[in-house]
């Protein structure tokens, strides 16, 4: 909670500022966690809080976004970012069980 008092109060003060008139600034999420596969390719789980989800898996640029991509791709791949995000014992065994039934 104190980051989102904290993004309000960042935003107040660059639109008091005079040259920063018009400009509107807001909160989309908190990055609770990210996987930085290359520049403009990540996973992240943002926490969206005030929009009536509590948490929500984004994925920019890797190859699950893709329509053309084979649909068993995309949910191991999905379920494989799922598991590193939110397994709570050991990731390494989870996922290569995971993938050892497929």
């Amino acid at each position: 909670m104190a980051l989102l008092h904290l993004s309000v109060e960042l935003a107040e003060a660059v639109q008091a500022k005079d040259e920063c008139a018009g400009l509107k600034l807001g909160l989309d999420g908190i990055i609770g966690k990210i996987l930085l596969v290359a520049k403009k390719y990540t996973a992240q789980m943002v926490d969206l809080r005030g929009r009536g989800l509590t948490r929500k898996m984004d994925f920019k640029g890797l190859d699950l976004v893709r329509r053309d991509y084979c649909p068993l791709a995309t949910s191991i791949n999905t379920r494989v970012i799922d598991i590193m995000f939110n397994a709570p014992g050991d990731v390494e065994e989870d996922i290569t069980r995971k993938l050892s039934c497929v």
